[in-house]
């Protein structure tokens, strides 16, 4: 996340905005960096694209039982309508008030989302009313190792990539 953040300082400098993070620092999950890079990237990424200049964004982690770590990304732009929301993490879909907008994009950040993440055995799913100025959260799971698992994969070579700490 610090990398995206990085990338992304520019922006917020330049719009701005506020990142509020609450995340805890010595947090384990099961990904491939690369690819829960990438899945940061997009969706801060879409939040600074739909979303008006000045307004925050916000990321925060909650641990859900004992093995599964679900991350939010909020935003305050016009949100998603409720009817889009199932479509909108097929490949080359767009909002049709998107389509005519300065807003640039082909449709393809959230289905590369939601095959990395379902690579790395997490979901991802949207939460908006659709009404402007409330935004959208979007959220996703990934499963936090537990002691026994990081001993049998950390025995694994080609595993040990996949595990990441954030």
């Amino acid at each position: 996340l610090t990398v995206v953040q990085e990338t992304l300082a520019p922006t917020l400098i330049e719009e701005k905005r506020t990142l509020e993070l609450d995340i805890p620092v010595a947090l384990s999950v099961l990904a491939d960096p690369i690819y829960l890079r990438q899945v940061f990237s997009n969706l801060l990424t879409n939040a600074l694209k739909y979303s008006p200049h000045g307004s925050p964004l916000k990321v925060w982690a909650e641990q859900q039982e004992k093995d599964t770590l679900i991350v939010h990304i909020q935003d305050h732009g016009a949100g998603i309508p409720p009817s889009a929301q199932k479509h909108i993490f097929e490949r080359f879909v767009r909002l049709e008030r998107d389509m005519n907008s300065p807003v640039r994009g082909v449709g393809l950040g959230l289905p590369l989302c939601k095959h990395l993440l379902e690579a790395m055995n997490g979901e991802i799913w949207v939460e908006s009313t659709g009404i402007a100025g409330e935004g959208s959260v979007f959220s996703f799971c990934l499963k936090i190792p537990v002691a026994e698992q990081k001993i049998e994969d950390a025995a694994e070579p080609e595993f040990n990539s996949a595990i990441a700490n954030y």
